[in-house]
């Protein structure tokens, strides 16, 4: 089963890792985190628009300005509840 990120970017659920909501925008760990990954070209910007999430996966980070809930809404009930309640 695919996600789609937006655009013609999609994602493999069994390498989904996590949602990171960057709407209010990067704190420090989170910049950390892109930096690192853009130092090994492991970065995709899904389009041009501002980010909204940060899309995790075991390969890369996806930078899409779709949020963490219309991404939830995608993939279905399972990851939307278990990340509301953390």
């Amino acid at each position: 089963m695919y996600i789609h990120l937006g655009w013609d970017q999609l994602v493999k659920v069994n390498e989904l890792v996590a949602l990171v909501d960057i709407e209010e925008g990067l704190d420090q760990d989170n910049q950390q985190l892109v930096a690192a990954a853009r130092a090994r070209g492991a970065v995709t910007q899904v389009s041009a628009l501002a980010p909204k999430t940060i899309v995790v996966t075991t390969k890369q980070l996806y930078l899409t300005p779709v949020s963490v809930r219309t991404i939830q809404k995608r993939f279905g009930d399972p990851l939307g509840t278990r990340m509301e309640d953390e």
